[in-house]
């Protein structure tokens, strides 16, 4: 009876060593691409919910409450250009509701998701707070 060569065993060893790596390396991408879908998301939402705030003390839409989100926006180096603004009502009376809505269409950054899930994934974040301006 013959014995299996060292040579068979390390190539079997090298294939499930291809496999398995290839496995770990879709994971960790799996992980960073949620990572900056979660950043991009929380920054969003920072910046929905300091727009609503200062949207609910000045009543309504200002160039104050617009240019705090974008400063929001650029501090984390989100492209402030591909997020789309939305304040309604531009003006409320004290008590009507105000909501601010942000959307960003994400990009994946590997290949790989851009193939199995398309180019891009929109993220989209709603705050809705009431107006404190009285007005006289």
């Amino acid at each position: 009876m013959r014995s299996l060569g060292k040579g068979r065993e390390s190539g079997a060893v090298l294939v499930e060593f291809a496999l398995v790596a290839s496995l770990l390396i879709f994971l960790l991408l799996g992980l960073l691409e949620a990572g900056l879908l979660m950043n991009s998301r929380l920054v969003l939402v920072q910046a929905a919910r300091e727009g609503a705030r200062l949207a609910a003390v000045a009543g309504g839409l200002t160039t104050k409450v617009e240019r705090s989100i974008r400063e929001q926006l650029e501090l984390s180096l989100l492209p402030v250009e591909d997020v789309a603004i939305e304040i309604k009502p531009k003006r409320a009376a004290y008590g009507r509701p105000i909501r601010v809505s942000l959307s960003y269409d994400y990009h994946f950054s590997t290949p790989l998701f851009k193939a199995a899930l398309g180019y891009r994934l929109p993220v989209t974040v709603t705050f809705v707070t009431r107006s404190e301006k009285v007005r006289r």
